[in-house]
């Protein structure tokens, strides 16, 4: 390997530890750093059974990966409702892979409030109310299937609870106070967790487990299709 070769790799190395450190220190936003290394993704065939809005669902979401490519540090509110496509936070995945999946997630979301708005104390503008994460567990809590939260590796009917395109919520981090979110992936470790789809401080990407959040989960759906 040559020397400019070697300082090359050394520079790139310092430049993704600055900006784990960046990421770590944003204290207004759900950001989490994420791993240097590519997730280790078993190559099994899992048989476990998902709907095919469930893989919909999942394929919605995944193809965002490389579309957005950033986190809204900014949290920012747009007029229209929807961030640039190239930004957004956790609970753009989900909005936006039912929108690629043809359901209009928002409309449904703002109708539940609009019908109980007593049951919505953080609503009140349908462009960001289904942008909130507390919103929604409100609202999978009420229209999804609710699933258990545990997740035990090793264990097949532990981890074969998660299927594909099911919806993950996450308690508050402590710094933050924000709550999180994310779509089940089909990919899985060896022990049979499966990863997750998630916006947490790169843009859409595939990176962690349910597992590997710091903080517990708090909520499992599945979306009745």
């Amino acid at each position: 390997m040559s020397i400019l070769k070697s300082l090359l790799i050394i520079l790139f190395g310092i430049s993704l530890a600055a900006i784990g450190l960046a990421l770590r220190s944003s204290g207004n936003t759900a950001v989490i750093t994420p791993p240097l290394v590519t997730p280790i993704v078993s190559q099994k065939v899992w048989n476990i059974p998902a709907s095919t809005g469930g893989l919909a669902l999942y394929e919605s979401a995944r193809a965002q990966i490389g579309v957005t490519t950033e986190y809204d540090r900014s949290n920012g509110y747009y007029a229209g409702g929807e961030p640039p496509q190239y930004t957004g936070v956790c609970t753009d995945v989900i909005s936006r892979a039912f929108s690629w999946a043809g359901t209009d997630f928002r409309s449904l979301v703002h109708s539940d409030i609009m019908k109980n708005p007593s049951l919505y104390p953080n609503a009140g503008d349908s462009n960001i109310d289904y942008r909130r994460v507390k919103n929604l567990k409100i609202f999978l809590d009420r229209n999804a299937i609710v699933l258990s939260n545990g997740i035990i590796p090793e264990d097949r009917a532990s981890y074969s609870d998660w299927q594909t395109g099911d919806i993950v919520i996450f308690d508050e981090l402590p710094t933050s106070h924000l709550w999180h979110i994310g779509i089940v992936a089909r990919e899985r470790r060896e022990d049979g967790v499966p990863y997750m789809i998630d916006n947490h401080g790169s843009g859409t990407n595939i990176l962690m487990t349910p597992l590997d959040w710091p903080t517990k989960i708090i909520g499992h759906y599945r979306w009745k299709w």
